[in-house]
């Protein structure tokens, strides 16, 4: 159904920053991304087949001997606590990026399909001063920190779409709402590169450790971002999408939800229900992506409790 306003903003980017050990849902949380989808490495294999060196023969079963062992130089030396500039600068550029270019592919999604607004509005620049939301984007979180809650909760500034300019708005709609997760997928590919860059070009390297400390950063709050996003709740995007798959009866129904899915929104995670549906998908692509990074389980548990997830 088409919009009554001349101008409908398109879903912002919500970003919600689960802080795992903030209670015990939240280790279970950890528990499953750790053990269910990345496996588990005992120290055994992580001193001789992981990064510690290698064995030599196929047939061979445990740690070779004295003549056979051939070191590597290990892939991650032990790091030390980060501190809070550490942190802020692992963190930022992928936060940024991951904010800006969701919006950006809404934009740029909405201009294919015969919309102009957000390019008409500077909203295609990749400058993140024109997406940060003073509220969502600043307060919103920092109260997140202040207050007792088990995550940080933000969005950007929403990207203005002017559906009457699609020739199909219902359809066109729906494939603008879905560029921006499919923008934090690409994004966590990316990401997952650059951490396989440092695991096998700088082993050993404090650059090396820099780039998979952030690859990882990258890939947990892309990932984080799309699978939230997806949820079928307006003003979210998959509640977008799923207006525009829906029959146009129930499509104008499931609409009204939208001037509440705000606080229906704070609800589900405050009490943790968001968790209870999505956290399986959540959980399974996250996974998949951190396991792709090549890096072993005891030296991923690692990588996760220095940035804090």
């Amino acid at each position: 159904t088409r919009d009554k306003s001349p101008c409908d903003p398109c879903s912002a980017a919500f970003m919600p920053l689960f802080i795992p050990g903030a209670n015990r849902k939240s280790q279970g949380y950890r528990s499953s991304l750790s053990h269910q989808r990345l496996g588990v490495m005992n120290d055994e294999a992580l001193q001789w087949g992981g990064f510690g060196g290698a064995t030599h023969g196929a047939d061979r079963i445990g740690p070779p001997g004295p003549s056979q062992q051939v070191r590597r130089p290990p892939i991650m030396q032990a790091m030390p606590h980060l501190n809070l500039v550490q942190l802020i600068a692992i963190w930022a550029v992928p936060g940024l990026f991951a904010i800006t270019l969701h919006e950006v592919a809404h934009g740029y999604a909405a201009r294919q399909f015969g919309d102009r607004t957000a390019e008409m509005l500077g909203r295609l620049k990749l400058n993140p001063i024109r997406h940060v939301d003073p509220v969502g984007t600043i307060l919103v979180p920092l109260a997140c920190l202040i207050l007792p809650f088990h995550f940080i909760f933000g969005w950007a500034k929403p990207v203005p779409i002017t559906p009457q300019n699609f020739k199909h708005p219902r359809r066109d709609m729906a494939y603008v709402a879905l560029a921006g997760p499919f923008a934090n997928l690409l994004m966590a590919t990316g990401w997952l590169v650059l951490s396989q860059i440092g695991r096998l070009f700088f082993a050993g390297a404090p650059i090396g450790q820099f780039l998979i400390l952030m690859g990882v950063a990258g890939i947990y709050i892309n990932i984080l971002l799309m699978i939230f996003n997806l949820f079928p709740l307006p003003p979210l995007d998959g509640g977008r999408v799923l207006t525009g798959i829906l029959p146009v009866q129930w499509a104008r129904v499931f609409s009204r939800i939208e001037p509440y899915g705000f606080v229906i929104l704070l609800l589900l995670l405050v009490t943790n229900v968001f968790f209870m549906l999505m956290g399986p998908l959540l959980v399974g692509v996250l996974g998949l992506f951190l396991t792709g990074t090549g890096v072993p389980m005891p030296l991923m548990q690692q990588t996760l409790d220095l940035l804090r997830i």
